[in-house]
């Protein structure tokens, strides 16, 4: 309402209408928000510029986040800056020719002087430039994300990180590519057993140093981006310095790891073309390489009844589907099948593969997100009872054992389900969600 009073009283009476129907949204990159993000919004992005060894970059311009890191890390020196008056007064001058009125959300005045700037500079436009400090700050970076990943996979957590980082960074403009999680995991040792994976749990953790201890081990091998701010308003390394560990029992040491390997594992093949995830650290040795034949249900039910009923055998590879985000609709987590497996003493011997997601309390051979999903036309959808599915962890391969014109005549016959929810909020949210490898936002 205040917004749209201090509108009304800058615009003629009889024009008001047409000015809260006709406003330019204008902001910088410091916001996170990418030049197709803006596209796609229907709002203005002003550039920030940058100082490199005297010369002038621009933020998403000719300055990307990993030409800007390259050069800080072999010392060039750099500054920033905050738009020119110029460039500035220039371009509300060019948006108040086809809009009555902008809306500028400059860099918030505890961070930069652009806010002060363009508070002054607004007072000659008659009242049709309002300037507001949101009092925020974006720290996008895709080296934090980077940063986040390498500590998941020594810590050796959830699949469910996977989907939850894949959607933060989605929404923040940088998204990446499922691949970057076995390149981090490649060059990054398991330094932690918690539970279910080990009988250690997260106060152990915390009493033994916590993750800026983990995140001090790290470093020792630069496996770290030590120069990103955070939230703190300090760089992750003046972050953990003096951080170590106080209970070897709970970290390990960069030199004494579980694995050098991290927690996590994408597995790719016929069955998962987009990927899928596992919780290798948390996988026995004699199930990271494995055949069986299929045993396939179209509901996390019908499985768990399966499984207590004794008709699932050590060897088998249980199928669950129909449980993704379009399916469910919402990736319920399967806890309760991976949970009855080890209770029949099956964990150790049967893998589990479903376009679900788990539990971070999930342990066996739990292999989630399968991509496309069956509710998408997957080939997950195509699996029949008895099919052999191998698995290669190690090497990320998931196949399922059938011939290309033996799938390419079952997708002919394929007759999809109907769907669980036909109505209401859920149905809506079946129809715009994404696939578990783009993080299951809605599109």
């Amino acid at each position: 309402m205040q917004l749209r009073l201090t509108l009304a009283a800058a615009a003629d009476s009889t024009k008001s209408q047409e000015v809260f129907m006709n406003i330019a949204i204008l902001t910088d990159t410091n916001s996170g928000i990418t030049a197709q993000m803006a596209r796609e919004m229907g709002i203005y992005l002003i550039p920030m510029p940058f100082f490199i060894d005297g010369s002038t970059y621009y933020e998403g311009e000719t300055c990307t986040p990993d030409f800007f890191f390259r050069h800080l890390k072999a010392k060039a020196e750099v500054s920033t800056s905050q738009p020119s008056p110029e460039v500035i007064t220039s371009l509300w001058a060019s948006l108040l020719e086809t809009h009555d009125a902008v809306l500028h959300f400059p860099m918030t005045a505890g961070l930069s002087g652009s806010c002060e700037t363009a508070k002054a500079l607004a007072q000659e436009f008659d009242g049709r430039v309002l300037v507001v400090d949101d009092h925020r700050i974006s720290v996008t970076l895709a080296q934090s994300i980077r940063n986040a990943l390498t500590c998941d996979m020594a810590l050796g957590c959830s699949t469910n990180t996977v989907l939850h980082l894949l959607a933060i960074a989605q929404e923040a403009g940088c998204p990446i590519d499922l691949k970057l999680f076995n390149e981090i995991s490649a060059r990054t040792p398991n330094l932690c057993h918690l539970a279910p994976a080990g009988p250690t749990h997260m106060p152990d953790l915390y009493e033994a140093g916590g993750i800026p201890a983990v995140q001090a081990e790290l470093a020792k091998k630069n496996l770290l981006d030590l120069d990103v701010p955070t939230v703190t308003g300090k760089t992750l390394g003046e972050n953990i310095r003096g951080a170590k560990i106080l209970n070897d029992k709970a970290i390990r040491s960069i030199d004494n790891p579980y694995s050098q390997t991290g927690g996590l594992q994408i597995l790719w093949g016929n069955i998962a073309p987009d990927g899928c995830v596992v919780k290798r650290s948390a996988v026995a040795p004699e199930m990271q390489v494995h055949s069986g034949p299929a045993r396939v249900f179209d509901s996390e039910d019908t499985a768990i009844a399966a499984i207590y009923a004794g008709d699932i055998h050590p060897g088998d590879v249980v199928v669950i589907r129909y449980e993704g985000p379009k399916g469910g609709p919402g990736m319920r987590e399967m806890l309760n099948p991976t949970s009855a497996l080890a209770g029949m003493k099956l964990d150790t011997t049967v893998a589990l593969i479903t376009d679900g997601r788990f539990s971070g309390a999930s342990r066996g051979a739990a292999i989630g997100h399968v991509s496309p999903e069956a509710a998408s036309g997957g080939p997950i959808g195509l699996v029949r009872e008895g099919d052999t599915i191998e698995i290669d962890i190690p090497n990320a391969s998931i196949h399922l054992a059938v011939s290309g014109d033996e799938l390419a005549a079952r997708k002919a016959a394929y007759v999809q389900p109907e769907p669980n929810i036909k109505t209401g909020w859920l149905a809506r949210y079946a129809r715009l969600v994404t696939s578990a490898n783009l993080g299951a936002v809605l599109k």
